[in-house]
């Protein structure tokens, strides 16, 4: 029997470090990429979410 196990090796720990190195266009494409997600997540609840959703 097979199974598909996510592994988290070789993921690197997020200490900032990636950030401060990161140039001016790489740091807004993060920043416009959460922004395109927040829309999206927004969009997707349309009128269904309730404001007791978020605690």
């Amino acid at each position: 029997m097979f199974c598909n196990v996510a592994r988290a090796d070789g993921i690197p720990i997020v200490t900032g470090q990636q950030w401060m190195a990161s140039s001016e266009a790489e740091k807004n494409a993060y920043l416009i990429g959460i922004a395109n997600l927040l829309d999206v997540e927004r969009a997707y609840a349309g009128t269904t979410g309730n404001k007791s959703d978020i605690t």
